[in-house]
């Protein structure tokens, strides 16, 4: 099974309730043929009962766990629904994969699961009188009052879970997790956008998608293996995260002198890139990104029109961003034990991802909220002093101009216009002054934000 494949099930929120399943089954029906007889240690701990009220007590802990359960759960679908609604359609997935969420369904249906393995053997005659699982209904007791337990902490987790200062920090905690695995720390002297291709012979063969969809996974170490096996080289063609359809180029494959692409290489190319019906967040950081994106985008709506909200957005995107600033995009080059370069996969580049950013919350509203602007003036400031690599720099500088192009067009207040112009000029300042300077520049952004907070205040 892929790396993906595995992280995709594992993940999943029907995994853990299934493991969970299986073993109280398992569990169920090993304690439920266990005898603890009145000399026995356990005796003075378990079920006193006779066979009738063991019966009668499995029989509701079952079923009132599965009433208590399909009520809990419909509950969730419906504030998970409205936090969807407000916040971004794009979270729910992440909701459903909160491990707070998965192990208390797991112990919900493994207290059902145990029950009705326990209720098998009750009242079954052993040596002429009716036998009592005396172990199994203490077990069910225990996890009865275990699921009493679960269903408070669920009432809490969730009310926590559907605050918005929460879903935001759950949203950049899951994208950074994308970000370290994805993209290493650089190196000194190491290009950080580097990018490869090989040049391509006319004899390459093209490997083309078969459904419509996005690229959801590349697996690249799978690749690698092919086409060492099979003396191939492979150029992908398509970004992680974009949208293509049937037909369209994913690859092109060709092989060393002396081997031959086959169809069973196509076929496993092509099987190598993943394509469904949505993005995973889990896997694609630009899908992550995209979900701040979307919450500080709603925020400055006219339905909402919160810009505190949007605010706290752009300062997650900040350490996002900023995170990924001191971090590798260069294109995925791997090779062989020989040297030789086999797969070359295009990343989507660190510029790609600031335009993505800057550009959705530029036109998400942001004429209406002169303090998102400046959040996101300094934001791309904080940028400039993160990074010292020229092309970075410069597209920071690009959009800087075209924040600062869009407060005049927008802005009526000459006060908010002021501000935000004195925010950019402390942002360029970053993207040219030696590092020597750079505690002066601090101080005075120090100030700036003094002030503001005190304007604020007031």
């Amino acid at each position: 099974m892929r790396m993906s494949d595995r992280r995709e099930l594992t993940h999943s929120l029907g995994f853990k309730p299934a493991v969970a399943v299986a073993a109280a089954l398992v569990l169920g029906a090993a304690l439920s043929n266990v005898d603890v007889g009145p000399s026995s240690v356990l005796a003075p701990f378990t079920f006193k009962g006779t066979a009738s009220d063991a019966r009668q007590l499995l029989t509701v802990v079952t079923g009132t766990m599965i009433t208590v359960t399909s009520l809990v759960f419909g509950l969730t679908v419906v504030l998970l629904q409205v936090a969807a609604t407000t916040y971004s359609p794009r979270l729910l997935r992440s909701f459903l994969r909160d491990r707070g969420t998965q192990i208390v369904l797991s112990t919900f249906v493994a207290t059902v699961a145990y029950s009705m393995a326990g209720l098998e053997t009750v009242g079954s005659l052993r040596h002429g009188v009716p036998f009592v699982p005396r172990l199994a209904v203490t077990g069910a007791l225990v996890l009865a009052l275990l699921s009493i337990g679960m269903l408070v902490y669920y009432i809490g987790h969730m009310t926590n879970s559907i605050r918005i200062d929460t879903i935001m920090r759950m949203a950049e905690t899951s994208t950074r997790d994308v970000l370290h695995r994805e993209h290493p720390l650089l190196r000194a002297g190491e290009d950080p956008d580097l990018e490869v291709a090989l040049p391509v012979p006319p004899e390459a063969v093209v490997v083309t998608a078969v459904t419509d969809g996005y690229v959801a996974a590349i697996d690249v170490d799978v690749l690698l293996a092919l086409a060492t096996r099979s003396r191939v080289r492979i150029q992908l063609l398509q970004l992680l995260g974009y949208h293509v359809i049937a037909g369209a180029r994913l690859a092109v494959v060709w092989a060393d002198a002396g081997a031959t692409v086959t169809h069973g290489t196509v076929a496993a190319v092509r099987e190598s890139v993943r394509i469904e019906p949505e993005r995973k967040v889990e896997l694609d950081l630009g899908s992550g990104i995209r979900q701040l994106v979307d919450i500080g985008c709603r925020a400055m709506g006219t339905t909402q029109n919160d810009s505190y909200t949007a605010v706290v957005a752009v300062h997650h995107l900040t350490d996002v961003m900023a995170d990924a600033a001191h971090r590798r995009f260069a294109t995925t080059v791997r090779r062989d034990t020989d040297g030789e370069i086999r797969v070359v996969a295009p990343v989507v580049g660190y510029q790609t991802h600031l335009k993505v950013v800057c550009s959705h919350i530029r036109h998400g509203g942001l004429e209406r909220h002169p303090r998102v602007m400046l959040e996101l003036v300094r934001m791309l400031g904080t940028l400039a002093y993160s990074t010292e690599d020229p092309g970075r720099r410069a597209a920071i500088a690009r959009e800087l101009d075209l924040v600062e192009a869009f407060a005049r067009r927008n802005l009526a207040e000459a006060a908010d216009l002021a501000e935000i112009g004195q925010a950019v000029d402390l942002a360029r300042a970053e993207l040219v002054v030696p590092e020597r300077q750079r505690a002066v520049l601090a101080q005075a952004a120090a100030e700036v934000t003094i002030d503001s907070a005190v304007a604020d205040e007031a």
